[in-house]
């Protein structure tokens, strides 16, 4: 477990009933990055310290696809994309 602070963007979808995502884009060599895997959960927490609204669960879900970049100025990202958990209700049942 850890606490990511310094990604490049996040980008999340909240959608009621239906399957929500995440993008998150930070430093591919961030020393973070081997916490992540394929179907790792990952929890979005924030808070409003200027309307002393305390810490609250944004989003949850799970990691679907991680994809490496590096740029031709030689700087590397990783972009991890992650579904909610009723993605689980859209998937077949062998």
């Amino acid at each position: 477990m850890a606490i990511i602070d310094d990604y490049r963007s996040l980008d999340i979808q909240k959608t009621v009933n239906e399957v929500g995502s995440l993008t998150l884009l930070m430093s591919g060599l961030d020393a973070k990055v081997p916490l992540f895997e394929t179907d790792g959960q990952i929890i979005v927490y924030r808070r409003d310290m200027q309307y002393g609204i305390p810490w609250y669960e944004e989003w949850s879900g799970f990691v679907r696809k991680l994809s490496f970049e590096q740029g031709d100025d030689g700087d590397q990202t990783l972009t991890i994309n992650a579904v909610t958990f009723n993605n689980l209700l859209a998937r077949r049942i062998i």
